[in-house]
């Protein structure tokens, strides 16, 4: 018993160490931040020999020469509209492609199967030009749309509506409020893992 202590307590000790190997650049970027820029630019201790915060005023400050608050007003915005939306379109999607009886589905769903081998590159230049063609440059429309919708996705959403049994959500009443219902009740709620992926996959395309 007191054996197994001492391993825990040596790998436990070890894991320590190696995080702050890796966490060692990141404490020296903030350390630097309250150097003046004198000090930063001569001096490569990792404590400032004087503290300051003009740094950070001159950054967030209310006459600041760079509005960085701005530029993370406008991220937040973008990333949260699109995130959102990506989850809403991609789920829909994928719950008619897999469960409505729409004609032409299996279609829709070999369009999505084509468009995971199209290159992001290749869409830029007809992307600018539509949004181009609509007045919508220097706007958050083109930063939200070019993500509105992902084609991995609705395909691996589709791939896991299919493994929900057909009957859990199955009524005989076909019109839009009960297909609705049990979209809700019975599918929505069932793949957090595959949305939790595209809110990664989403959140970090966003920011890029």
């Amino acid at each position: 018993m007191k054996k197994s202590k001492s391993k825990n307590f040596l790998i436990l000790l070890l894991a320590t160490l190696l995080a702050l190997l890796f966490l060692l650049p990141l404490i020296f970027m903030v350390l630097t931040s309250f150097k003046a820029l004198g000090e930063a630019m001569s001096t490569s201790s990792l404590l400032p020999k004087t503290w300051t915060l003009e740094n950070y005023k001159s950054i967030f400050g209310i006459t600041a020469d760079v509005p960085v608050l701005r530029w993370l007003l406008n991220t937040a915005i973008v990333t949260a509209i699109g995130t959102l939306l990506v989850v809403f379109v991609d789920v829909l999607a994928a719950y008619s492609i897999a469960r409505l009886n729409l004609p032409g589905k299996r279609f829709f769903f070999l369009v999505v199967v084509a468009a995971l081998t199209v290159p992001t590159i290749v869409t830029l230049f007809p992307m600018f030009y539509l949004f181009r063609q609509f007045n919508l440059i220097d706007t958050y429309a083109p930063l939200i749309l070019v993500y509105s919708a992902n084609t991995m996705g609705v395909f691996l959403i589709y791939s896991f509506f299919e493994g929900i049994p057909e009957r859990l959500g199955k009524s005989g009443d076909h019109r839009w409020g009960f297909v609705m219902a049990s979209f809700a009740v019975c599918y929505f709620p069932s793949n957090p893992p595959s949305r939790c992926h595209i809110v990664r996959l989403d959140f970090s395309d966003h920011l890029q």
